[in-house]
C-alpha cells in the first residue's frame, strides 16, 4: 500500500497504474490475508477493546504467516 501512495505525489496529473504481483503460499501472500482480515475487524468494530487489538497478531495469526 505504500507503494501506491508514493505513486501518487502532490501535484501528479498524469494516470497512475498499480499492478500488485503475488505469489501464492508465500509469506507477502499470507500478509496479504492478514490486511484482509484486519481491514474486515477494523470495519466491524464497534467498541475501544475491538480496536486495541487491531495492531496485534495473536498465536494464531503468527501461525498462519509463517506457515506452520
Amino acid at each position: 500500500m505504500q507503494a501506491v501512495d508514493r505513486a501518487y505525489r502532490i501535484g501528479q496529473m498524469k494516470t497512475v497504474q498499480v499492478h500488485r504481483i503475488l505469489v501464492q503460499e508465500t509469506v507477502e501472500d499470507r500478509i496479504m490475508e492478514l490486511q484482509r482480515q484486519k481491514k474486515s475487524l477494523v470495519e466491524s468494530a464497534l467498541d475501544e477493546g475491538a480496536m486495541k487489538s487491531v495492531g496485534r497478531l495473536d498465536e494464531k495469526q503468527l501461525a498462519f504467516l509463517f506457515g506452520v
